[in-house]
């Protein structure tokens, strides 16, 4: 019976970091699909303008090693396909963008399971709503050069998570309405995982990501890493990576149903939420995290 005994608690072990290991086939199209874009080669001497205030935007060394990895470890170690990997000139603000406001989300980003962001994300007062707005900076103006949260209704075709590698995006400034903003992102989507604060983009964060989705570092059977739900999972990499003391502030917000969602191959995967509106607020949360 030790072969039994040994069975029991490897399962038990499993299930207590991530509860319930199924392969639940929510996605629309019944295909698991991975889609990142990211922008690195911000052009120091290009000046953007909105709402009369102007920002200059550094190159991110980093943000093609982090989109890279993060998709070549997820296809190596699970069932995931990546059909949508665009970067720099490439990659515009009109993927994410809701397709009721001049976007094609619905044949990007939305289009997959799963998608990422890494790019610049900073901040400035947006004078229509009286609070500072986080938004995503493309350096390229296919539509504009900007993506604010109002722009986007995620999860209504196939995204189920969003990991967006950015600052401030997440950020509410202490307003409700602002906050509810972020929460009208949410058309479907399980969950957006960003941070509420300035970050730092290091080059193994997106490998680091995918290891603890996956539980792995090496091709299956060799598991040597325990496999973590999505949130915990951005949480501990923002640990490993984030600088301490700076009072960087990794923030999840969720569809409460979902809050233990597995990535799809390693655990259980949640349920199809209902859109976020005011009236359906109690089963939307948030959580945040500073790292320390």
């Amino acid at each position: 019976m030790n072969w039994l005994r040994k069975v029991l608690v490897t399962a038990l072990v499993i299930a207590f970091l991530c509860p319930a290991v199924v392969y639940a086939d929510i996605s629309d199209d019944a295909v698991w699909e991975i889609g990142v874009e990211y922008q690195g080669a911000y052009d120091p001497l290009q000046i953007y303008y909105a709402w009369g205030q102007a920002i200059r935007l550094d190159p991110i060394l980093a943000s093609d090693d982090i989109a890279f990895d993060f998709q070549y470890y997820l296809r190596r170690f699970s069932d995931f396909s990546n059909p949508l990997y665009r970067g720099d000139d490439y990659a515009g603000e009109e993927d994410f963008k809701y397709y009721g406001l001049g976007g094609i989300d619905y044949i990007r980003i939305d289009a997959v399971d799963v998608g990422m962001w890494v790019g610049h994300g900073p901040e400035w007062y947006n004078p229509y709503y009286g609070t500072y707005t986080g938004w995503l900076a493309f350096y390229n103006n296919r539509d504009d050069h900007f993506l604010y949260p109002t722009n986007a209704r995620w999860g209504d075709q196939d995204l189920d998570w969003i990991f967006l590698s950015t600052c401030n995006f997440l950020k509410n400034y202490g307003s409700v309405a602002q906050m509810n903003r972020l929460y009208d992102m949410m058309e479907g989507v399980h969950q957006i995982l960003g941070f509420a604060s300035s970050m730092y983009e290091h080059p193994y964060s997106g490998m680091t990501l995918a290891w603890l989705l996956t539980g792995q570092i090496k091709p299956p059977p060799e598991y040597p890493l325990p496999v973590y739900n999505i949130i915990d999972s951005w949480i501990k990499n923002a640990e490993y990576w984030q600088p301490q003391g700076k009072g960087i502030r990794a923030r999840i917000k969720y569809y409460k149903a979902d809050y233990g969602d597995c990535l799809p191959g390693f655990g259980f995967s949640g349920w199809q939420p209902v859109p976020w509106s005011p009236s359906l607020a109690e089963f939307y949360d948030y959580r945040d995290y500073v790292v320390q």
